[in-house]
């Protein structure tokens, strides 16, 4: 009896530390979702590396979600995870073990409990989940038939309030206005900043940017678009306190938002050739096209992928382009608002009196207004780059 017993303690002696260094040594298997340019995404990547060059055993899986198989593979971990409507498909998004994180702060509030606590019984439900048997594909139409217009409509109108966009928008018609140029030019100028952003979206909802958003240099894009817009806006900020300064000490005659004589002297050139401003409204048109890309990647997660990928669906093409039209109309409605009020504004007699009235406290809260979509752009631009955390 006393050899049987010596034998199984021996048996139980080795075996338990070769549990113990199975499981000590197994890889942390993570499957991240991310698409380039997306600001998030821009430093959840890095963070990630990070934890695998400081633990071997971290095993990365990147899926560019911009590519179809990966976002089938994603409606399908979605399914399985029982991800809520609303995350789904979102990005950045790591998946480990029996868990999914989604967004920059719950992946880097959670990830390292989830690390410290891995087995290897997470490692075999991550890919079993994989491999699974479902469709994404049937996934992501099943999720599609439940978008309704009104839904689809306020989710483009909450995506439209856009910094960004509206930074570059402000400084076309601020520009026009220290020119001393018609309600016509400011409207035209408007509309065709407007429509750029509407085709361009539109374009990538057809798939014409699916290239390019599988670009690695996509993401400095956006970093540099995010500073220029802040950059600018400051500018304007700068210059409308510098007028409310003038006003306060008498010199109102020589305002009008005075920018730097280079630029001006650009801008008067610009005027002589172009005395219809097209020049303006056709710059407009085009900026618009990389300003909509960037906020192309960082809106929209929840609807926009989705009707992406439908469109490519003959059955349901139709349904998912009328739905694209709706979220891009919704979208840009917000400009659209900037601009013609600025146009009803400048014709409106009373309101221009007002103005005039009380020109120095208007300068003083555009300048106020401008330098808090300044700050908020910086601390975005900040972020993107790294600086910040």
């Amino acid at each position: 009896m006393k050899k049987y017993i010596l034998i199984a303690f021996l048996f139980l002696f080795f075996l338990i530390p070769q549990v113990r260094i199975f499981s000590l040594n197994s890889d942390i298997i993570i499957y991240y979702f991310y698409i380039e340019g997306c600001p998030e995404c821009g430093r959840v990547g890095p963070y990630l590396e990070h934890l695998a060059l400081s633990n071997k055993r971290i095993k990365i899986t990147k899926f560019n979600i911009a590519e179809e198989k990966n976002q089938e593979l994603r409606a399908k971990l979605d399914e399985i995870y029982e991800v809520e409507e609303k995350e789904r498909g979102v990005v950045p998004a790591v998946f480990i073990g029996k868990t999914a994180l989604i967004g920059e702060e719950e992946i880097k509030e959670n990830l390292m409990e989830k690390i410290k606590n891995y087995s290897p019984e997470d490692t075999q439900f991550l890919l079993e989940a994989a491999s699974s048997s479902i469709s994404g594909k049937e996934r992501i139409k099943r999720y599609f038939e439940t978008f309704g217009p009104l839904m689809v409509m306020l989710a483009g109108l909450i995506d439209g309030i856009n910094p960004c966009a509206f930074a570059v928008l402000i400084f076309f018609i601020t520009f026009l206005l220290t020119q001393k140029r018609s309600r016509r030019e400011v409207l035209i100028t408007g509309i065709s900043f407007t429509l750029g952003v509407f085709l361009a979206y539109l374009l990538s909802g057809l798939g014409l940017f699916r290239v390019i958003l599988k670009l690695s240099f996509v993401g400095m894009i956006s970093k540099v678009i995010y500073l220029i817009s802040a950059i600018l806006v400051i500018t304007l900020s700068v210059f409308s306190f510098i007028d409310y300064i003038k006003i306060k000490k008498g010199k109102g005659g020589d305002i009008s938002l005075q920018l730097p004589r280079f630029f001006k002297k650009g801008a008067k050139e610009i005027i002589k050739k172009q005395p219809k401003s097209s020049l303006i409204a056709v710059t407009a048109f085009l900026v618009a096209f990389p300003v909509s890309l960037i906020e192309f990647l960082c809106t929209g997660q929840t609807y926009l992928p989705t009707i992406v990928y439908i469109i490519g669906i003959p059955e349901l093409r139709v349904k998912a382009l009328l739905m694209l039209v709706l979220y891009n109309f919704m979208f840009v409605l917000p400009l659209i608002l900037i601009f013609t009020g600025v146009y009803f504004g400048m014709s409106n007699r009373e309101l221009g009196r007002l103005m005039r009235e009380n020109v120095g406290k208007v300068k003083l809260a555009t300048s106020i207004l401008f330098l808090i979509l300044g700050v908020f752009l910086i601390y975005l631009s900040l972020k993107s780059f790294g600086v910040i955390i």
